[in-house]
C-alpha cells in the first residue's frame, strides 16, 4: 500500500515529466520559427546585395544618359553641367556603397566584380577632375560617353552576378539550417528519450524506495518492539533493585541497631572484639549495597544534582571527624591541610561532595597499612566571581602500576582482583566518585606510583552565595561522628511507630525506651491512623512500605484531618532509597525522611529537632 507522500512523489515525476515534453515541443517549433526567421534574413542580406548593384547598374545608366544628351545640346543651347555632375556624384555614391558595404563580400569573389572594378577606377580618376571644371573639354567628355558605353555590358554582368550570388548565399544558408534542424531534431528527440529513461530511473528508484521504507518500517518495529522489552526490562530490574534494597535494607536497620546497642552493653573483650566484626562486615555489605543502587540511579540518570549554600568548613569538618577516626582507629596518621581563610558560603550540592571526599578517604585508608592519610583542600578565586576548590587526597599505601591507572575509573575494576585479595570493594566507589563530581561541575585525577602511594584530587568550581536564612545544613550528615557526651537530648516523648517488620520494631523500640521516649506500635498505616484517634502523639516514625496501608497514604489522611492532629510531625524511616522515595514522601507530607538503617544518632537528633519545633 502506498503512502500518500509517495503517491504525491508519483504524481509529481508524471507531471514533471509532462512538463518537459510540452517544453521540448515547444522548444522545437520555436527553433522551426527561428529557421524560417534565419531564412528571411538570408533573402534580406540577398536583397541587399541585390539592391547595391541594381543601383549602381541604374546610376550609370542615369550618368550615361544624362551625359549623352547634355552632348547633344550643346550647339542648341547652354549645357547643364551642374545635373552631370550631381548625377556623377550620385553614382560615386554607389560605387562606395558597392565597394565598402560587407554585405558585398561574398559578390568580391567574382570575375565580374573583379574585372569591373578596376575600370570604374580608373573611370572615375579620369572622369572627376574633367567633371569638376565649369566648362569641361567636349573631346573628352566624348571620349567619357565612349567608355561608359563600353563598361555598360560590364555593369549589366555584375548585376547578373550578384543575383547568382544571392541564389548561391540562399541555397547555402538553407542547407546550412536544414543540418542544422535535423541536428537539433535528433537532440531533442534524444533528450525525450533520456528524459523517458530518467523517468523510468526514477519510477523503479521510488519503487524500491517504498520496499526499503516498508522494510525499514518493518526494522523500527522491531526496534520500537526491542526498546519496549528494553524498557520494561530496565523497568523490572529498577523495581528488582528497589525491592532488593528494601528487603536488604529492613533486616540491615535491625542488625546494625542491635549490634549498636549490643556495643552500649558491658562485654567482654572477646565478645567486643566479635560484636565490631560482625558489625564491620555488615558496614561493608551496606557499602556494597549503596554502591550497587548508586551506580543503577547513574545509569537511569535518576541522580538529581541538588546546590544549595553550603558552609563548607562545616562540611570539611564533619568529614575530618569521621575519616580521622577511621584512620586512626587503623593506627594511621591522619593530616589535615586547611586553607588560610574559608569562604562563608558557597553553593553546591553537600551530600555528594561529602560522598566523593568519603568514598577517597575510606579507599585511602583501605590500600594504607602504616603511614599517613592526608587532606588537603585549597580554594582560590576563580572565573566569573567563582571559586576553585581542590581537594587531595594523599596516601602512603600499595600504590598502582601505569597499567592499572590506566584502568582505575573502569567499572568493577579493582587494585588487587586476584583470588588472593587482600582488600574488599565492589569496584564502582571510584567510577560513582568521578561520574558524580563531573555532574556537580568537577572532575577526578589521580597520581600514583607503585609502592609509592597515591594521591586523589578532586577540582571543583563552586559560585559564592550570601547565607540562608536557615541553616540546611543543620541536619547531621549521612555518617556522623558518634555524639559527644555534652550532646543535648530531647525531652521524653510519646512517639507512634509504624513498622510492619518485628525486628524492627523491637530495635526501634529498644532504642527509644534507651533514649527516653515511650513507644508505641502499628503494623500498617491503617492501624496508625486508629491509635492516632484513640490518644495523643508528640511524634510519629512512618515505614513508607506496609500491608493494608502504606506511610504515605497514612501521612496523607493525617494532614487531612481538622484538627491540631494534623500537625504532628512525622519522620519516615524506609529501606526505600530508590524511585525518588524521598521526593513523594515530602510531597505526601512527611516532614523528614531517614534511610534505614537508621543509626542511633541520626535518629536522636531527628527527635531532638522536631521535639523543639512541637514545643
Amino acid at each position: 500500500m502506498r503512502l500518500p507522500s509517495q503517491r504525491r512523489f508519483l504524481l509529481g515525476l508524471s507531471l514533471t515529466a509532462a512538463l518537459l515534453a510540452v517544453a521540448f515541443a515547444i522548444m522545437l517549433a520555436v527553433l522551426m520559427r527561428q529557421n524560417r526567421t534565419v531564412e528571411e534574413a538570408t533573402r534580406l542580406q540577398g536583397d541587399s546585395i541585390t539592391s547595391l548593384t541594381f543601383q549602381l547598374e541604374r546610376e550609370f545608366l542615369r550618368l550615361r544618359s544624362d551625359l549623352a544628351l547634355t552632348l547633344r545640346s550643346r550647339g542648341r543651347s547652354q549645357p547643364d553641367w551642374e545635373a552631370v555632375t550631381l548625377r556623377y556624384e550620385i553614382f560615386l555614391s554607389r560605387v562606395e556603397l558597392l565597394r565598402d558595404n560587407p554585405s558585398t563580400f561574398k559578390l568580391r569573389t567574382r570575375s565580374e566584380y573583379q574585372e569591373l572594378m578596376p575600370h570604374l577606377e580608373q573611370l572615375i580618376a579620369d572622369a572627376t577632375p574633367l567633371l569638376s571644371t565649369p566648362a569641361p573639354d567636349g573631346a573628352a567628355l566624348e571620349t567619357l560617353l565612349e567608355r561608359l558605353y563600353q563598361l555598360g555590358p560590364d555593369v549589366q554582368a555584375l548585376s547578373v552576378a550578384s543575383t547568382l550570388v544571392v541564389a548561391g548565399l540562399i541555397e547555402e544558408h538553407v542547407v546550412v539550417l536544414n543540418v542544422q534542424n535535423a541536428q537539433i531534431r535528433w537532440l531533442i528527440g534524444a533528450q525525450m528519450l533520456l528524459l523517458m529513461l530518467a523517468a523510468t530511473g526514477l519510477l523503479l528508484r521510488q519503487r524500491r524506495q517504498e520496499q526499503e521504507q516498508a522494510a525499514l518500517q518493518a526494522l523500527n518495529a522491531e526496534l520500537a518492539a526491542a526498546r519496549d522489552l528494553a524498557e520494561e526490562a530496565n523497568r523490572s530490574k529498577s523495581l528488582f533493585l528497589a525491592n532488593m534494597s528494601h528487603e536488604l535494607r529492613t533486616p540491615f536497620n535491625g542488625m546494625l541497631g542491635m549490634l549498636d546497642m549490643l556495643g552500649d552493653s558491658p562485654l567482654a573483650p572477646l565478645q567486643r572484639e566479635h560484636m565490631q566484626t560482625a558489625r564491620d562486615s555488615a558496614q561493608h555489605l551496606l557499602r556494597l549495597l549503596n554502591d550497587i543502587l548508586d551506580m543503577s540511579a547513574l545509569e537511569s540518570g535518576r541522580i538529581l544534582i541538588q546546590p544549595e549554600p553550603v558552609n563548607m568548613r562545616r562540611l570539611i569538618g564533619d568529614v575530618q571527624q569521621l575519616m580521622g577516626s577511621q584512620a586512626q582507629h587503623k593506627g594511621l596518621e591522619f593530616v589535615f591541610e586547611a586553607p588560610a581563610q574559608w569562604p562563608d558560603w558557597v553553593e553546591t550540592d553537600p551530600t555528594r561532595v561529602r560522598q566523593i571526599l568519603y568514598n577517597l578517604l575510606n579507599n585511602a585508608i583501605k590500600f594504607t597499612d602504616k603511614g599517613r592519610v592526608t587532606l588537603s583542600v585549597h580554594c582560590e578565586p576563580g572565573p566569573d566571581e567563582a571559586l576553585h576548590w581542590t581537594f587531595a587526597v594523599s596516601d602512603t599505601g600499595i600504590g598502582m602500576d601505569p597499567a592499572t591507572l590506566a584502568q582505575l575509573f573502569q567499572r568493577f575494576h579493582q587494585i588487587d582482583a586476584g583470588a588472593n585479595r587482600r582488600f574488599g570493594g565492589s569496584g564502582l566507589g571510584l567510577e560513582i566518585s568521578r561520574t558524580l563530581a563531573r555532574l556537580i561541575g568537577g572532575d577526578i585525577t589521580v597520581e600514583s606510583q607503585s609502592g609509592q602511594g597515591s594521591t586523589f584530587t578532586l577540582t571543583l568550581e563552586t559560585p559564592a552565595c550570601a547565607a540562608p536564612q536557615t541553616d540546611p545544613q543543620s541536619a547531621q550528615p549521612e555518617q556522623p561522628p558518634a555524639a559527644g557526651p555534652s550532646e543535648p537530648t530531647p525531652p521524653p516523648l510519646e512517639i507512634l511507630v509504624a513498622e510492619d517488620h518485628p525486628v524492627n520494631r523491637s530495635f526501634i523500640g529498644t532504642l527509644l525506651e534507651r533514649l527516653g521516649h515511650r513507644a508505641s506500635f502499628a503494623v500498617n498505616g491503617r492501624e496508625a491512623l486508629e491509635q492516632i484517634e484513640q490518644q495523643d502523639f508528640d511524634l510519629i516514625l512512618m515505614d513508607i512500605h506496609m500491608p493494608e496501608m502504606d506511610g504515605l497514604e497514612a501521612t496523607q489522611a493525617l494532614r487531612a484531618r481538622s484538627d491540631d492532629k494534623r500537625h504532628i510531625p512525622v519522620i519516615a524511616l524506609s529501606a526505600d532509597v530508590m524511585n525518588e522515595a524521598q521526593e513523594r514522601a515530602l510531597a505526601a507530607g512527611i516532614d523528614e525522611f531517614l534511610s534505614k538503617p537508621v543509626q542511633k544518632q541520626q535518629l536522636q537528633q531527628a527527635l531532638l529537632r522536631w521535639s523543639r519545633q512541637r514545643h
